[in-house]
């Protein structure tokens, strides 16, 4: 009767330990429980922080056989904007967005380099954009550490544009080309132009052109124009000389312009004239090589 005594208090106490042990892990587990989910909250926190404020997402990434990509997302006010930094040798290029080749080649040619398919190049690009949909882009592009070319877009509604510019080895630019358009309503314009530069920063030769079309005159069907005029315009600059053409259906309108920004010819003929000057012909085949016309 004792021993079962004894048994009982033994086992009575064995069951109060554990009963303790038991109750002990519980309320760590609920402590870790607590904790737990305390950090995911504030972890959730200063992601959101981080997304309104400073980097939203940081991406970093090494393609295999091109060299590193990498990149950041901010946000910035109503705008997002992403930052590239991209390094890989000519011969790995990807020709997909950008003519890499093209690009070597008008750089060697200005700088009198030698091709080499091992060429080290690296890019910065800036790409934004605002909760309007408007955006716009920025790329620096390097030649074995050497800056050789830059690009500028943007767009916004119906209304975009470019400009590439090709650099020295001294810093300034040696050709630049750009373009752009609107298109809305029955409104259009298309313009692209190129210029030439020497060494020394001396314009070479200057090239612009556009097209635009609008209706003519005040005469509208169910909101259709009866009648629209299409009006191509030139310019030509060279270090001497300047040309203005403005052709309106099959009427000219020129002005030439010497260096010292002094009228030297202007006039008003039809397109088929062959007795205006030189110039005048040569800013024209320019306009029509472009876009097309006859």
């Amino acid at each position: 009767m004792a021993g079962l005594k004894s048994f009982s208090k033994h086992h009575l106490f064995q069951s109060l330990n554990f009963e303790i042990v038991r109750l002990v892990i519980a309320f760590v587990l609920c402590f870790f429980a607590v904790v737990s989910c305390s950090r995911q909250s504030v972890e959730s926190m200063l992601v959101t922080h981080d997304v309104m404020v400073a980097d939203s997402v940081v991406e970093k990434m090494t393609v295999e056989n091109r060299g590193k990509r990498d990149s950041v997302i901010r946000k910035l006010g109503d705008e997002t904007v992403l930052y590239i930094t991209d390094s890989f040798l000519l011969k790995n290029c990807d020709s997909g967005i950008l003519d890499w080749k093209s690009i070597d080649d008008i750089a060697r040619s200005l700088n009198d380099w030698e091709y080499s398919e091992s060429a080290q190049y690296s890019t910065n690009t800036t790409e934004q954009e605002d909760e309007s949909g408007c955006s716009g882009d920025t790329m620096h592009v390097y030649r074995n550490g050497i800056k050789i070319m830059s690009c500028f877009r943007e767009s916004c509604g119906d209304m975009g544009s470019y400009t590439y510019e090709y650099y020295y080895d001294n810093g300034l630019v040696g050709y630049k080309e750009g373009g752009g358009g609107q298109f809305g309503g029955w409104y259009s314009r298309e313009y692209n132009s190129e210029a030439k530069y020497a060494k020394d920063g001396k314009l070479v030769q200057e090239f612009a052109c556009s097209v635009s079309e609008s209706p003519a005159g005040d005469d509208f069907i169910d909101g259709m124009p009866l009648k629209l005029d299409t009006i191509y315009e030139s310019t030509l600059k060279r270090s001497s000389q300047e040309v203005n053409v403005r052709q309106i259906n099959d009427s000219l309108f020129y002005t030439i312009i010497d260096d010292d920004c002094k009228e030297i010819a202007k006039g008003c003929a039809g397109y088929g004239d062959k007795d205006l000057p030189e110039i005048i012909h040569e800013a024209m085949e320019r306009c029509s090589s472009i876009f097309q016309t006859r």
